[in-house]
Order: structure tokens, then C-alpha cells, then sequence
């Protein structure tokens, strides 16, 4: 049975821990990379019980949560990741890259109120600001991510090694990206052939093909990059600020 966004939407809205402002698809659906048994995984942006002067402190909600079939009824499983505005004002500042990437494709559900209408649309429209806000901390995050999957042992779980290359793929993807064109592109993964061979383990020789990723990776980490740009990060606070302010007084 195939299940559509509103279906989605209706029922994360029913169960969601606080108002929900916007909802994003994440993970192989979003990358196109889906199979039928594929897990629903999705960014569930929530509005924050926040003094508007006060919002920029560390005190972010997020949250983690798991819907299983017999609770939904759907076929598959929905993996949520709950982020408050907040949060995304902080993943936002940190250039998180799955935040950024997340960012490039429309949302699946915007709450109908003109403050979030204007902060995603601001947004939106500020792609390539957001992408080259803070490069440091954006190439310290790919190449976190991809020691800790290069350190990762699949010797017999091929399925483990496919989803491992496909991430390392795309991290290496954001870095050429933002080096070349310094933003971030709407990459379809289901047409980039590399990928696809690897999702359809056509690709066996799994250990030498991490290699060659992982060394195109290590060049790319001795770019030197600058550091934040705090003009942009005032473009970006400001934006922020005026959404906090408008939906604490429609709280």
C-alpha cells in the first residue's frame, strides 16, 4: 500500500510533541534510492517555547522517534527526527550538511501561518548564503562523519556496506559542490550511476572502492577554508528574529 505525504502528515500532527511548522522527507526516498521495504525517515520541525529575546541560548529541543506499522498502519516504519526552530537556527549557524541538504528540497508539509511561510521562504530563497555561511565547520562535519564510517567493520553485511558507500558518496558530493560552485546542488542520486551500481550490489568490490572515496575525501579536507562569516551569520540571525518574535505572539 502506498502511503501519500498527507497520510504522513495527519498522523505525525495527531502524535507530534509540539506544533508542527514544517515536515521534510530525509534518507533514501528524499535521495531517491528507496526500495519497497524502505523506512519513512523525516524532519519534523517544531515551533519552540522560546522568549523571542532570549532564543539564540543552547536551550534547543530535538528528539528522536520511532512509528511502528501496528501504531501507524502504514507498511513501513516512520524514523522522525524533531527539531525545534531553534535547532534549526543552530544546525543553520554550524553549516550542518544533512540540515543544508534538507533545506534544497521543498518540504512535504508547511503550516499555513504567515511567520513560517516567511521564515521557510526566507530560507529558501537564501540558499547559497546558508551554504557558505560557516565552511570550517561544514568540512569538519563531512569528515567526522566519514572517519566514523570508514572505521566501521561490514565485512558480512554487504546491505551495511551499500548504505555506508552511498553516504560517503554524498558527502563527498556536498564537499565538491560547495568548493566549486560554493553552494550546495539538488543532486538526484536515483540518476548518478555510481550509486545506483552500489544500491543494486553491483558493486562487490566494496574495500577499494571506500578507498578511492575516502581519498578524493582527504584531498578535498586539505582546502583551507574560512572561517564564519559573521555578516552573514547576522543575515541569517535576522531572520530568525523576526520569526521568533511573530510566533511568540501568535503562541
Amino acid at each position: 500500500m502506498t502511503v501519500t505525504n498527507e497520510q504522513i502528515t495527519d498522523y505525525l500532527i495527531s502524535v507530534a510533541p509540539k506544533q508542527i511548522e514544517a515536515i521534510f522527507q530525509t534518507g533514501s526516498r528524499l535521495n531517491g534510492l528507496a526500495v519497497d521495504d524502505t523506512d519513512y525517515d523525516l524532519m519534523v520541525i517544531t515551533r519552540p517555547f522560546v522568549d523571542p529575546n532570549d532564543f539564540v541560548s543552547d536551550r534547543a529541543y530535538s528528539k528522536e522517534a520511532r512509528y511502528l506499522p501496528e501504531a501507524t498502519g502504514f507498511a513501513n516504519e516512520l524514523q522522525v527526527k524533531y527539531y525545534d526552530a531553534r535547532k534549526l537556527y543552530q544546525l543553520i549557524i554550524k553549516s550542518n550538511p544533512n540540515m543544508l541538504y534538507v533545506l534544497y528540497r521543498k518540504p512535504i508539509y508547511l503550516a499555513k501561518n504567515d511567520e513560517t511561510a516567511e521564515l521557510f521562504n526566507e530560507l529558501f530563497d537564501n540558499l547559497e548564503l546558508l551554504s557558505s555561511i560557516n565552511k570550517t565547520q561544514f568540512f569538519n562535519a563531512l569528515k567526522g562523519q566519514f572517519n566514523r564510517q570508514k572505521n566501521m567493520q561490514f565485512a558480512d553485511n554487504p546491505k551495511r556496506y551499500n548504505k555506508a558507500l552511498i553516504q560517503s558518496l554524498k558527502f563527498l558530493h556536498y564537499a565538491e559542490d560547495l568548493l566549486v560552485a560554493d553552494k550546495l546542488s539538488t543532486i538526484d542520486f536515483a540518476d548518478n550511476q555510481e550509486m545506483m551500481d552500489i544500491k543494486q550490489h553491483l558493486t562487490t568490490d566494496y574495500v577499494n572502492l571506500s578507498k578511492g572515496v575516502l581519498v578524493r575525501l582527504q584531498k578535498l579536507s586539505q582546502v583551507d577554508v574560512p572561517a564564519i562569516d559573521p555578516e552573514k551569520e547576522a543575515q541569517i540571525l535576522e531572520i530568525f528574529v523576526k520569526y521568533f518574535r511573530k510566533s511568540a505572539g501568535n503562541g
